[in-house]
């Protein structure tokens, strides 16, 4: 009896006898190379001689299964799918995978008196159809170590990345333009270093083999077993966001070689650990990649700011980044999802939607538009929007609270406090990042890096520029 595990990716041999009518088993697949077994033969002349066929070709025994050899000769190695041995005419008939039927004839023979004499003939041929296959094989293997791959093997391996794994459409070469490149040179790493792989897909077929490339080379494998790899599939479109969003172009370079040192360093290494989204959603897991190279390269540019004052005195408003979307077709792309999901925290409160959007615009002291003011008051007087709208960058929280509270109280049933309305501004942005992370499924965003993204959403959203002029 056989079995075939390779639907559940076994593909150990499986190969059993019984003498007991099943009460108790014996396992004969020893000398059997790793792959599915199929279909398992009696010759019905001896019953000690047995066929079987495997997902590399057929194997001879004549000892009952304690030994096997392969049945070589000009057999290809080939998945066999079946057996049958005509009990008339003594021909056994194999069944291949895309390779046709083949026919051969045992040299056994019903006569007791020639039966030795057949015996040693069948020993002989069987030896030398082994030594045809072994030196066969052993040419395959000599090729391999020299770090040959197959050319068959390279066009497949080609079509299953840009098809199956890394499609153009979701990893367009223009941002990906080393992809195949890199994926393949890890590939003939591996295929040098590790010989278990090379017999793997030497013995596979062509649907074998793609899922082993799949196994070897998918994202979440890649992001599992080399993560540094991950970051340099990422690079080009890293450099692309840094030159589309750093005006200064002598700095690009420093900012671009100082963020992958970072995310080789570490940041790469917390992703593999937190990401747990269904890869199958390159997007988004594309999304995520770009957030967290938006943080790691604000850090950077604060950082570098922060020296900049220390060093000439200068004031963090003569260099304060530019983040406009309209000039950074990329950026934008990146961050449409976030814009999405930010639309969708705002609408679990529809009834303060309006509130919460004028105040977290008066918090983080960006520009208020007449607009803004009515939509969270549609009866206020042009007297009471002034206040609203004026400047607060240079006021403290408190002064800033003290003024716009009396409008609030002017225009809404419940009366409240400064310090009341402050903490209801401060734990709506707390719920903001806590959604946003949650969505995320690992800490992405902050209180440092939170005013950014909703900069960027009340310019794109709502159609007003938050830059005073």
């Amino acid at each position: 009896m056989t079995q075939n595990g390779k639907r559940d990716d076994d593909f150990t041999p499986y190969v059993w006898k019984s003498n007991d009518f099943g009460k108790t088993w014996q396992n004969m697949a020893k000398g059997i190379p790793l792959g599915p077994v199929n279909v398992i033969r009696e010759d019905p002349k001896s019953s000690s001689i047995l066929y079987l066929g495997t997902d590399s070709g057929v194997f001879v025994s004549k000892d009952a299964g304690k030994t096997w050899q392969v049945l070589g000769g000009n057999l290809p190695t080939v998945y066999v799918h079946d057996l049958v041995i005509h009990p008339r005419d003594n021909i056994i008939v194999i069944a291949t995978h895309g390779r046709g039927m083949w026919s051969w004839t045992p040299i056994l023979s019903t006569n007791r008196k020639k039966k030795r004499k057949k015996k040693t003939s069948f020993s002989k041929k069987v030896a030398e159809q082994t030594k045809a296959h072994s030196r066969y094989f052993n040419e395959k293997m000599n090729e391999a170590k020299a770090g040959v791959i197959p050319p068959a093997l390279i066009a497949l391996l080609k079509k299953t990345i840009s098809e199956n794994l890394y499609p153009h459409d979701r990893f367009q070469r223009q941002w990906f333009p080393e992809l195949d490149d890199i994926l393949i040179k890890k590939f003939e790493e591996e295929w040098q270093a590790h010989e278990h792989i090379r017999q793997n897909f030497l013995a596979a077929d062509p649907a074998q083999a793609a899922a082993l490339i799949e196994a070897k080379l998918g994202l979440s494998a890649i992001l599992a077993n080399h993560p540094h790899t991950l970051v340099m599939i990422y690079r080009k479109l890293i450099s692309g966001f840094i030159q589309r969003l750093h005006r200064r172009q002598e700095e690009r370079e420093d900012i671009l070689q100082e963020l992958l040192s970072r995310f080789l360093a570490d940041k790469i290494f917390r992703i593999q650990k937190k990401y747990n989204a269904n890869f199958s959603q390159m997007p988004s897991f594309t999304s995520y990649f770009m957030v967290c190279v938006r943080n790691i390269y604000v850090d950077i540019v604060r950082e570098g700011r922060f020296l900049m004052l220390k060093r000439n005195s200068e004031t963090i408003e003569s260099r304060q980044m530019e983040f406009t979307a309209a000039e950074n077709p990329l950026q934008s792309a990146v961050l449409a999802e976030e814009y999405e999901k930010l639309e969708a925290i705002l609408q679990l409160h529809p009834s303060q939607r309006w509130r919460i959007i004028l105040c977290l615009k008066l918090k983080l002291r960006f520009p208020v538009h007449s607009d803004d003011v009515r939509r969270c008051f549609p009866n206020c007087s042009p007297d009471d929007i002034t206040p609203l709208s004026r400047d607060f960058r240079a006021s403290k929280d408190r002064v800033m609270y003290k003024a716009i509270v009396p409008i609030f109280n002017r225009y809404e049933k419940n009366r409240v406090q400064a310090d009341t309305l402050r903490k209801w501004v401060e734990g709506k942005i707390t719920l903001l990042i806590t959604h946003l992370n949650k969505m995320h499924q690992a800490s992405v965003y902050n209180s440092k890096n939170i005013p950014d993204l909703l900069s960027l959403f009340f310019q794109e959203r709502y159609g007003h520029d938050q830059k005073k002029n």
